[in-house]
């Protein structure tokens, strides 16, 4: 049976689900493997450090199974799901419906933005696959494809991407958002769910944003830009922010208009190295 003990770091900062364990993904292993016979071991791991995320809990479930043939393999999948109303600030985030809007991406939009660049000839990915999605009372999960058994692995996002990886992975988002253009243009306005503002109230007046303000300011100096104050003064105020933000949702048809999804951050990419 492989050793799976080493090959990540466990940690008791998160609070794993009673419902995440072999019953679960029983179901899952013997649709994905015929001669699947039974769980050996299987180990819940937090996928991301403590304060990498604070809006949903992500998880690596590396699972040994044995085959009807008396071998075994190892399995593993990323399980994306949503905090307790209990759990730190799962309350809040929850009422900002990003859980169904995740669902509906995985198991509708991506698939059709990825069919559209195949119909033309491309194999253009956006996601990894995503093996199982439910809505259970209100209770979203995603079990998805852990990239990382493919090489793959997130940036540390205090270092930030080098030139070459930056370059590639805004050529990943301008295809992102050329799909999401001609699936506009094709299949007319995006969901209901992707067309709202989900902003507090009153957020142009919080401290939150001045703080985060006063870190992207404090960084931009340390970046050893010519003349950095240039670029600074361009950052817009709070204000400012909520009416852009606000204008994006405008219902005006003659505009163009492109599918923005998600947190385009370190975390959210992933590199081969």
């Amino acid at each position: 049976m492989p050793d799976n003990s080493n090959k990540f770091s466990a940690s008791s900062d998160v609070r794993i689900p009673a419902w995440i364990n072999e019953t679960y993904f029983k179901r899952l292993l013997k649709r994905e493997f015929r001669e699947f016979r039974r769980i050996l071991n299987l180990s819940i791991i937090p996928a991301t450090p403590p304060g990498e995320t604070y809006t949903s809990l992500l998880m690596r479930i590396v699972i040994d199974i044995e085959l009807k043939d008396g071998f075994s393999q190892q399995k593993s999948y990323i399980v994306k799901t949503m905090l307790d109303d209990a759990q730190g600030n799962g309350g809040f985030v929850n009422t900002l419906n990003i859980f169904p809007k995740e669902k509906m991406m995985y198991e509708t939009i991506i698939p059709n933005l990825e069919q559209l660049y195949e119909e033309a000839g491309l194999s253009v990915k956006f996601a990894p696959k995503c093996h199982h999605a439910e809505d259970i009372k209100g209770r979203i999960c995603l079990v998805q494809e852990d990239l990382q058994t493919k090489k793959y692995r997130n940036i540390n996002r205090l270092k930030g991407f080098d030139m070459p990886h930056m370059q590639r992975v805004l050529e990943k988002l301008a295809e992102f958002h050329a799909a999401g253009a001609v699936w506009r243009q094709r299949k007319g306005p995006f969901p209901d769910d992707f067309q709202r503002i989900y902003l507090p109230a009153n957020y142009q007046k919080s401290k939150s944003y001045q703080a985060r303000l006063q870190s992207y300011k404090t960084a931009m100096a340390s970046w050893g830009l010519a003349d950095h104050e240039q670029y600074v003064s361009r950052i817009p105020s709070a204000d400012q922010f909520v009416q852009s933000y606000a204008r994006c949702f405008s219902n005006n048809p003659q505009e163009f208009k492109v599918l923005n999804h998600g947190a385009f951050r370190g975390l959210s990419t992933v590199q081969v190295g």
